[in-house]
């Protein structure tokens, strides 16, 4: 048997000494596996930075744009209103040019008026409200749905009738890019597919859809326009019980715009209510 003693000495330098290691050194210990976790780094980078440009931008809402609007159009200068509506390149213009064109196509005399379903204030009752194309899927948490409700009620007077839509709470194979059928073909031979990821949020009733916007053109081009959607959806009886508690009569729900029956077959739930 042979022993080997080594002086503590010599140990306590050995421990105290750091060995430090550069982060160049690390990834080059790593080898070849460290170029893919480099490459999702970098697109990883390039996705948050695409998000929030593209959030910056919708969420902008030039100082004065709809009193401009406004003035404009009570003073007869429309195409100036649609001018500045064309120039102005955020979700609210377009949604004002695309009603205003409408709205002067049929001749119809409409106010536009921009502001939010919780918290907005008008001097006139209104005699009917409408929230179409799943309006109230934005409000996003209890506090948001029963202000928007409460909000809406004081603002009608008693027996003045408040209808919307909600789809039906039916989804497809999640976080899969899927086709559904919408393809639509353009005039001068172009054709436009409809591609769809969507992730579901079960607890927070949540779902987020991404559509991806594949044009090809006549000449056999291609071009991708990308946009996300977020959505919190309701079953009936939530919905039945908010309208309650925020001062409607419990509403007629049909699963129709027809006004056929709410039934397993249904993709839409239209309520009609009353203000108490």
């Amino acid at each position: 048997m042979m022993l080997l003693q080594i002086p503590a000495d010599s140990l306590s330098a050995a421990a105290a000494a750091p060995h430090s290691v550069s982060l160049w050194e690390l990834t080059l210990k790593g080898g070849p596996i460290m170029l893919p976790i480099a490459i999702l780094l970098f697109m990883a980078l390039v996705i948050l930075v695409e998000k929030v440009l593209t959030l910056s931008q919708a969420r902008k809402n030039p100082a004065n744009f709809l009193e401009q609007v406004r003035r404009l159009v009570q003073n007869g200068e429309v195409a100036a209103a649609r001018a500045i509506c064309a120039q102005t390149s955020t979700p609210v213009a377009r949604m004002i040019e695309k009603g205003r064109a409408r709205a002067e196509r049929d001749g119809l005399p409409l106010n536009f008026v921009q502001g939010d379903v919780r918290t907005f204030q008008s001097s006139e009752p209104f005699d009917l409200v409408i929230a179409p194309f799943n309006a109230l899927m934005h409000l996003y948490s209890l506090n948001d749905q029963l202000d928007a409700m409460q909000n809406l009620r004081a603002h009608l007077g008693a027996g003045a009738p408040f209808v919307f839509d909600l789809y039906v709470p039916r989804f497809g194979k999640m976080n899969t890019l899927r086709h559904e059928g919408e393809t639509f073909h353009g005039p001068e031979g172009g054709r436009t597919d409809v591609f769809v990821v969507q992730r579901h949020d079960k607890l927070k009733q949540v779902i987020t859809t991404e559509y991806f916007v594949d044009t090809v053109s006549a000449s056999g081009s291609l071009s991708r326009r990308h946009f996300t959607l977020t959505q919190r959806y309701f079953n009936r009886f939530e919905v039945e019980w908010l309208l309650r508690c925020a001062g409607f009569e419990s509403p007629r729900v049909s699963g129709s715009f027809q006004g056929g029956p709410l039934d397993g077959t249904s993709e839409v739930m239209v309520f009609q209510t009353r203000a108490k």
